[in-house]
C-alpha cells in the first residue's frame, strides 16, 4: 500500500502572510488593551499578536479563525475558513486539504496528486484492497437486528502503529468474520493513522457486539502483533446509532435528537472523563458545539463533522467523542454508555433531563439492570463520575 506523508499544501496563494490588509489596523485588541500589531479575525473581531497566539489560521488566506463552526480542518492540523473551504476538496485517501484546481481523476474519484497511483502500482493495490479498502469505501450494511424497532450500533474501531498490513488485515477478517467475507466487520484505509487500520462494522445490537461478534478475540490478536488504541493520540472510536430507533414520527425523533445534544451540552464534564480523551484531541476531532439550539448546532454540523455529535449522516447520529480502545470491558463500558444516553433522552423530556441531574442519569442506569450494566458501572466509578 502506497503511503502518504503530510506533505505541506502547494497551492500557489498558501499563507499569505496573515492577511496584510487586515493588519496593523489602528483598533484595540477585544481582550487585552494592546493597540499595536492588531488583526482582525475571520469574524472581524480585533486581536493582538499575543492574544491571537494557539488560535487557528486559514491555510489559504491565512486568517485567524475564532470560532469552531467558521472552519474546518482536514486530518494533518491544518484549518480552512468557510469562504476559501469552497476552493478546496479533501483527498479522500490521505485526507489533506487540496486545492480544486490540483485534483486528479484516478478512475473513481478526484485524488491529490501524491495519492495517484502509478499504472504498474495498480494490480498490487488492487490485492491489498482485498483486505484494506480505501476510506471512501462503504457497501450494502448487513443488519443484525431490525434497524427500524432495536436500537443498532455500527462501530468504527481506529488501531495505529501495527502497521497497514495486508496479511495481518487478513487474519483479522478471518478472526471477525470466519470464511464468510465481511460477515461482521470490513477494514479501511485511514490517512489519519500512522501506520494502522480502521475497522468498522456491520450494524448490529448491543448484545450482538458483546456476545458474538469476536470483538475480544480481535482485540488480542490486534494487541498480539504491536496495534495500540488506548495509548495513542491518533485512535478514536466512533459508534453510530439507528435514527429510526428514536422515534415513530420525524418530529419525534428530532426532539429526541435535540435531548442528545442537550444531555452533551449538560454534562460535558463527565463525558470528557468517560470519553479517555484530552482537551486537545477533543477540540481537534470532536468538539463542543457550547449551544443547546438543535438547529443552530446542525447549521454549524453542515461545515465539519469534526463536532462530539455527528448529524451529517442521513440514517445515523455518530458519537464521536470516545478514545479509542483494545480493552473489551472499555469497549463494552463504551457501548453500554451510548446505549443508556440514547434511551434515557429516548424516555425523558428537557426539563426532566436537567431537574435529575447526573446522577438522575446513573440511577437510571442502574435501575435498568445494576447486573447487565455492572461493566459500565465499574468504568464509569473508575473514571470518577
Amino acid at each position: 500500500m502506497k503511503k502518504h506523508n503530510n506533505i505541506s499544501n502547494n497551492a500557489s496563494n498558501n499563507n499569505i502572510s496573515n492577511n496584510a490588509s487586515n493588519n496593523n489596523i489602528s483598533q484595540t485588541c477585544r481582550f487585552c488593551p494592546t493597540t499595536s500589531n492588531v488583526e482582525l479575525t475571520y469574524e472581524y473581531i480585533p486581536l493582538c499578536e499575543n492574544c491571537s497566539r494557539g488560535i487557528p489560521r486559514c491555510l489559504n488566506c491565512g486568517r485567524i479563525i475564532m470560532f469552531a463552526y467558521n472552519r474546518i480542518e482536514d486530518r494533518y492540523g491544518n484549518w480552512l475558513c468557510l469562504e476559501c473551504a469552497l476552493d478546496y476538496r479533501r483527498c479522500p485517501i490521505c485526507g489533506r486539504f487540496i486545492h480544486s484546481r490540483l485534483v486528479v481523476f484516478d478512475g473513481e474519484e478526484f485524488v491529490c496528486p501524491e495519492c495517484l497511483v502509478p499504472t504498474e502500482d495498480l494490480k498490487e493495490e488492487e490485492e491489498e484492497e482485498k483486505y484494506i479498502h480505501r476510506y471512501s469505501y462503504k457497501p450494502n450494511p448487513r443488519y443484525y437486528g431490525d434497524f427500524q424497532k432495536d436500537l443498532l450500533f455500527g462501530v468504527e474501531l481506529e488501531v495505529d502503529n501495527g502497521g497497514e498490513n495486508s496479511r495481518r488485515a487478513k487474519e483479522l477478517l478471518r478472526i471477525f468474520n470466519g470464511n464468510e467475507e465481511e460477515k461482521f466487520v470490513y477494514i479501511k484505509h485511514d490517512g489519519s493513522l500512522h501506520s494502522g487500520l480502521e475497522i468498522v462494522s456491520h450494524p448490529a445490537t448491543l448484545d450482538y457486539h458483546i456476545n458474538v461478534i469476536p470483538w475480544r478475540k480481535a482485540f488480542e490478536y490486534l494487541k498480539s502483533n504491536g496495534y495500540e488504541s488506548d495509548n495513542v493520540g491518533t485512535c478514536g472510536l466512533h459508534v453510530h446509532i439507528n435514527r429510526l430507533f428514536l422515534g415513530k414520527t420525524y418530529r419525534s425523533i428530532v426532539n429526541t435528537e435535540a435531548r442528545i445534544l442537550l444531555f452533551f451540552e449538560t454534562f460535558w464534564q463527565q463525558l470528557v472523563k468517560l470519553s479517555r480523551r484530552t482537551e486537545y484531541q477533543l477540540s481537534r476531532w470532536c468538539a463542543r458545539y457550547e449551544t443547546t439550539d438543535y438547529e443552530l448546532a446542525l447549521e454549524y454540523n453542515q461545515e465539519s463533522r469534526y463536532f462530539a455529535l455527528n448529524f451529517q449522516n442521513r440514517a445515523t447520529i455518530e458519537f464521536r467523542i470516545f478514545k479509542g480502545t483494545l480493552e473489551f470491558d472499555v469497549f463494552e463500558a463504551t457501548l453500554r454508555l451510548v446505549d443508556n444516553i440514547v434511551r434515557y433522552c429516548k424516555k425523558y423530556g428537557r426539563e426532566t433531563i436537567k431537574s435529575r441531574g447526573w446522577y438522575g442519569f446513573v440511577n437510571f442506569i442502574i435501575e435498568r439492570g445494576a447486573k447487565e450494566n455492572e461493566v459500565l458501572i465499574k468504568y464509569m466509578a473508575k473514571q470518577g463520575v
